[in-house]
């Protein structure tokens, strides 16, 4: 429960905010279950804050350090972080849906089963982000940097990660049904048991990517590059890979006859593209 004194900060200039975070440096801001609605937080820092269980619907945290703040079970709806430094903090089970993530720096932060649907983040930065069991329907992670990203079991279907890069992600058993990957870069990435099912890798360039178990049904990696992918066990029904190219790897052997592998290229490692 929101500490009565802490609340009545936010009707004091940001100047009264800092320096009660500079006399308090040992003591965390408590404005948990509280009703924030609309709060404009610009000029705060935020670092270390607990949020826990907030209605931050419509709130402006555009840019607001929110270092290890904690926002757990918090309603962020259509919220505005765009360029706010979250790194470490804690979204477990937040609801951020319809909010303005984009180029915020989530850099190791927790959002195990968030709710991300029709948020925007891109440009975000998702260093080795929980993101496992999280809801991403319909979001847009335009040129997001998800090093490391840890999206098990999450759900990216209609979403829209036009040239991410996903080097090192956990994407295992993740749903991506008609997510957008069109240019995207995935390397070293693990996708096993994923479901990808209509979505769309065209020319996106995937290097050391597990893609074993995965349902491919109608996906679609025209002119894609594709170099040490793993098919074991994949569903390439009426998979299109018409023009891609594969180099150090070979679909045909769990290919159907629904699989398109017309006008496909298969180089030797000599011809590797970095």
């Amino acid at each position: 429960m929101a500490i009565a004194a802490h609340l009545s900060l936010l009707r004091d200039p940001p100047n009264r905010w800092h320096q009660w975070k500079q006399q308090h440096d040992q003591t965390n801001l408590d404005l948990s279950q509280a009703q924030l609605q609309r709060v404009d937080f610009t000029h705060r820092d935020c670092s270390g804050v607990n949020f826990s269980a907030s209605d931050l619907t419509g709130a402006n945290l555009k840019g607001v350090p929110l270092h290890q703040a904690q926002l757990n079970n918090a309603i962020l709806h259509q919220a505005e972080l765009g360029g706010a430094i979250a790194s470490h903090a804690s979204f477990v089970a937040a609801s951020l849906v319809d909010s303005n993530l984009a180029g915020i720096d989530l850099h190791q932060a927790n959002l195990i089963g968030a709710d991300l649907r029709g948020a925007n983040l891109d440009y975000g930065n998702l260093y080795r982000t929980h993101l496992v069991g999280a809801n991403l329907y319909n979001a847009s992670l335009v040129h997001v940097q998800g090093y490391g990203t840890q999206l098990e079991k999450a759900s990216l279907n209609r979403a829209t990660l036009y040239h991410a890069h996903l080097h090192y992600a956990h994407l295992s058993q993740a749903t991506f049904h008609e997510a957008d990957l069109v240019n995207a870069h995935l390397c070293h990435a693990n996708l096993s048991q994923a479901s990808l099912q209509s979505a769309h890798f065209n020319s996106a360039y995937l290097f050391d990517v597990d893609l074993s178990d995965a349902n491919l049904t109608a996906a679609d990696f025209r002119r894609a590059t594709l170099v040490q992918v793993t098919f074991t066990g994949a569903n390439l029904n009426h998979t299109n890979f018409r023009g891609a190219t594969f180099i150090r790897c070979n679909p045909t052997s769990v290919a159907r006859s629904t699989t398109d592998l017309s006008e496909v290229q298969y180089l030797p490692a000599a011809d590797l593209i970095l």
